[in-house]
C-alpha cells in the first residue's frame, strides 16, 4: 500500500472514530475535493511564505506572505489579503498549518485565518490538473456538486453532481467535475475524461 493510500486509510478510520467521539477533538472537518474548495473559497492564490512572525494574535501564528498569483478574489478577500499575511492555529490538533518558509503554496481560503480544513498544498506537489484547475478549469464546474462517498454514505450522486470517493486518487488528483448536455438536452455532471484522468484510471 502506498504512503498516500495509507494516510487516506488512517484519515478515514480517524474520521469514523471522530464521529463517535465527544468534543475533546478540537479539529474536525469533512474532506473537500480541490474543485469544491476552489468554488467555495473567497480567494484562491499562490503565495510564497516569507517568514513567521514573532508576534501572535490570540496565540495564533502569523505568517508573512508574498502573493505570486491571484486566481480568484472577492471584494471581501482583497481586504483579507491586503496585509499579505495569514493566521493559523499553533498546532495541527487545532487545525493549524506549519508552513515551510520559502515554499510556494496554493491556498483557497475565506479569511486571513487558514488551516487544515482549507485547501492548502505545496505548489510543487500539485498535479498538472490541480494547477490548471485553480487557474480556471475548476470554475467551469462550479455549477456541479461533488458528493463525498464514504462508508457507503452519499454514494448516490444526483445528475447534477459527481460522486467522489476519498480513496480514488484519480478523482482527487486528476478529476474535474463538469456539466455536459445529454441527448434529452438535460444537464448532468460527470468527471472530465482528460488524458491524465484516463491514464490514472488505467494505471491506478
Amino acid at each position: 500500500m502506498s504512503n498516500k493510500k495509507l494516510l487516506l486509510t488512517i484519515f478515514a478510520i480517524s474520521f469514523s472514530l471522530l464521529m463517535l467521539a465527544d468534543d475533546t477533538f478540537a479539529c474536525s472537518c469533512l474532506p473537500s475535493h480541490p474543485q469544491s474548495s476552489y468554488c467555495n473559497a473567497e480567494y484562491v492564490i499562490v503565495a510564497r511564505i516569507l517568514r513567521k512572525s514573532n508576534r501572535k494574535i490570540n496565540n495564533h501564528h502569523i505568517y508573512k506572505i508574498d502573493i505570486v498569483k491571484t486566481y480568484k478574489a472577492s471584494e471581501k478577500a482583497h481586504q483579507y489579503l491586503k496585509q499579505s499575511r495569514l493566521i493559523t492555529a499553533p498546532s495541527d490538533g487545532l487545525c493549524g498549518i506549519n508552513f515551510k518558509i520559502g515554499q510556494l503554496y496554493a491556498i483557497a481560503g475565506n479569511s486571513q485565518k487558514v488551516g487544515l480544513c482549507q485547501y492548502i498544498k505545496e505548489y510543487s506537489k500539485m498535479t498538472q490538473v490541480e494547477k490548471r484547475g485553480i487557474a480556471g478549469a475548476y470554475k467551469k464546474g462550479c455549477g456541479c456538486e461533488i458528493n463525498l462517498c464514504m462508508n457507503n454514505r452519499g454514494c448516490e450522486a444526483a445528475p447534477s453532481s459527481c460522486e467522489w470517493s476519498l480513496f480514488n486518487e484519480c478523482e482527487t488528483d486528476f478529476g474535474i467535475c463538469v456539466p455536459v448536455r445529454t441527448k434529452m438536452s438535460q444537464q448532468k455532471c460527470q468527471w472530465r475524461r482528460s488524458p491524465l484522468y484516463q491514464s490514472c484510471l488505467l494505471d491506478p
